[in-house]
């Protein structure tokens, strides 16, 4: 397991827990180069002291998004925090290499405070 758990929907009526794999499958293709999208996923993070559960909220704007609807992502997005207020860190990306699952871990892990490890 990836230890990533997204919950979406990118759009009205899909589904949600779905698979990293399968955010990053539909941010990547066609589609997604027009599409905005909000993703919460779930990363664990720690260390052999404390493992943890963090959240990561995603802001997609693919890179053909027309001006104007990417004006429209501030006021969804203030509506989006309403439902999801819980998150350690926060991702706007528009490139596909934004989201990585290395990327989201080292956010999440930035954002999450104190590692108690032993440095192993």
């Amino acid at each position: 397991s990836s230890g990533i758990n997204a919950e979406w929907p990118l759009r009205p009526g899909e589904k949600t827990g779905a698979d990293y794999s399968e955010v990053v499958e539909v941010l990547n293709n066609e589609s997604g180069s027009g599409l905005r999208a909000y993703c919460f996923l779930r990363v664990t993070t720690g260390d052999e002291m404390s493992v943890r559960s963090k959240f990561a909220l995603i802001t997609w704007i693919g890179p053909d998004v027309p001006p104007l609807k990417k004006a429209k992502v501030s006021t969804e997005k203030g509506l989006v925090k309403k439902v999801v207020e819980n998150f350690s860190c926060e991702i706007q990306a528009s490139d596909i290499e934004d989201v990585t699952l290395d990327k989201i871990v080292n956010e999440a892990k930035r954002c999450g405070g104190a590692n108690y490890g032993v440095g192993k």
